[in-house]
């Protein structure tokens, strides 16, 4: 209504608005003053024009439109109602979110409250094995470390075997005595190979350097020796430690210088030092007389 008086007192506003012509002014007819108006953020607040004269123009239909536009705007006019109904929604939504809130709350347990699992179930129609089985059945071996450790038996059974059967030249396992030589002769062979002489339970072991079959070894068995003893050599103006001995079968080295068959044919070992052949009385003698030959 405020803003239908605020045109209503421009008449020649109106009229311009509208395209029709302003009515002629009297000569010496004084314009009416402006209307002056305020405005505030809600409402248009317009001070009263002073009267028209009375042969003042009435406002004329053509500012009609105007009347309608102003009518309609949105903004023009804040109720109450319009306030009630936003705050009524807003209410509303607040109360939806805070329900929601909660029930996820109540969905969500805290974790030091969740309750621990329970034991699965086996399937249908299985019998779930005693513990004592079960422990038994896990202690066991697995057959592939079962047939290692059969193979690993058979593999010592076949090497101690192997061990008994192929003695190794230097297996001490039985050895007496060990020592060095001066030279060993052989029936009428003059020549002197100075080496090592091995004593064991059954047999005595000789290796020296032959120049012509490099390294040899002569194993001599106490059961094939005849006539053993010891004795002092002075040969070429010195004492040697000698043992002297018999073989009563053929060689296999020197078959031509020793015939077993000559009594005069004969092996010497002569020894470095004379604690040697006491060693040899004390250790080995007592041994080769009791497998020797009588």
């Amino acid at each position: 209504m405020r803003a239908e008086l605020a045109i209503a007192t421009r008449p020649e506003w109106a009229a311009r608005g509208s395209g029709a012509r302003r009515a002629p002014r009297a000569r010496g007819e004084t314009p009416p003053p402006p209307t002056a108006t305020t405005s505030t953020p809600e409402l248009s607040t317009t001070s009263p024009a002073p009267s028209a004269p009375p042969h003042a123009e009435a406002p004329s239909e053509a500012a009609a439109p105007l009347r309608h536009s102003a009518r309609s705007a949105p903004h023009a006019v804040a109720t109450p109602a319009v306030d009630r109904a936003l705050n009524e929604q807003l209410a509303r939504s607040e109360a939806r979110l805070a329900e929601s809130l909660a029930a996820s709350a109540c969905l969500k347990p805290a974790r030091h409250h969740r309750a621990p699992r329970k034991p699965r179930a086996p399937p249908a129609g299985v019998r779930a094995a005693p513990p004592a089985k079960e422990a038994a059945v896990a202690t066991r071996p697995s057959p592939l470390l079962e047939s290692l450790a059969k193979c690993q038996e058979d593999s010592d059974k076949l090497m101690s075997a192997l061990h008994t059967t192929f003695k190794s030249r230097y297996d001490r396992g039985d050895l007496l005595l060990e020592v060095r030589t001066k030279y060993l002769l052989v029936g009428t062979c003059d020549s002197r190979f100075a080496g090592v002489a091995r004593f064991h339970h059954d047999e005595v072991v000789y290796r020296f350097e032959h120049p012509i079959h490099r390294q040899v070894e002569m194993h001599m068995r106490y059961a094939d020796m005849l006539a053993v003893r010891t004795a002092w050599s002075g040969m070429n103006g010195s004492r040697t430690p000698e043992l002297c001995f018999r073989i009563r079968n053929q060689l296999g080295y020197f078959s031509r210088e020793y015939d077993s068959s000559n009594a005069a044919h004969e092996l010497k070992i002569g020894f470095c030092r004379e604690a040697d052949m006491l060693q040899l009385q004390e250790l080995a003698m007592p041994r080769i007389h009791a497998l020797a030959a009588a």
